[in-house]
């Protein structure tokens, strides 16, 4: 483990927020998602898949300003990829679900390697505790999701199996990520989206599912962002001190 990898941050360090996220961009950045989100009933109208990714164009831009070297990279292709997805899963088209799957899928295991970068252990106390819990609720979820959801895909079943498998690792990885806390509880927020795309889409339709989907879904794609964008920072501040 190399010496800026030795500490893992927490989301107690809020101070650096309004340094990653402007009032400004943060007003706007909420506008968009909001929009959205209150406008799922009256879906489709003009463009609406253009308001759907307006917020990851948006947190693409943050990554592009605020990141370097490969996160800045992979952050942005993985934004790409999700907004990809947003606008093909919005589209009347008979391969929308699949190609939007396969574009999100894309974007999952580009987080995964992401966070496969910066791997360690479980650490001690309460948060190394709640890393472990993550994990076993990630394990119960793939779980279960091969036993209920799993067979009631049909045609799509290898397909939705790959992208399950994908997120739920994408998780774990969380999980064991050395640095901003804020990065677990975004995988977190988009294990419970897809989750409830999942359990919408194949088994329990219900009321509202569009609006639990899409609040957890920019809650992840947010938190995520602004984890990453925290760790390097303060793995560049320690490299920093550790020359002086």
């Amino acid at each position: 483990m190399t010496s800026d990898q030795s500490s893992v941050t927490t989301p107690n360090s809020l101070s650096e927020l309004p340094t990653i996220l402007s009032k400004a961009w943060l007003s706007i950045w909420c506008v968009f998602a909001l929009t959205f989100i209150l406008t799922v009933p009256y879906q489709p109208f003009p463009l609406h898949y253009a308001v759907k990714a307006m917020p990851i164009w948006m947190l693409a831009w943050l990554c592009f300003s605020r990141l370097n070297g490969a996160p800045q990279k992979i952050m942005i292709f993985a934004m790409i990829f999700s907004s990809g997805g947003d606008v093909l899963l919005s589209l009347p088209l008979s391969y929308a679900f699949p190609a939007g799957l396969s574009s999100f899928l894309i974007a999952q295991l580009l987080y995964a390697f992401l966070f496969s970068q910066r791997r360690g252990g479980f650490g001690v106390g309460e948060l190394g505790r709640s890393r472990v819990w993550l994990l076993l609720l990630l394990v119960a979820f793939y779980a279960a999701a091969l036993v209920i959801i799993i067979p009631k895909t049909g045609e799509l079943a290898v397909p939705v199996t790959v992208y399950m498998t994908a997120v739920c690792t994408m998780g774990a990885l969380s999980a064991l990520y050395l640095g901003s806390t804020w990065v677990v509880l975004g995988a977190l927020c988009f294990v419970v989206s897809d989750s409830v795309i999942a359990i919408n889409k194949f088994w329990l339709p219900f009321d509202l599912s569009g609006v639990v989907i899409m609040n957890t879904y920019y809650l992840a794609q947010l938190m995520i962002v602004v984890g990453v964008i925290q760790t390097q920072r303060q793995s560049q501040q320690l490299e920093g001190a550790n020359h002086v």
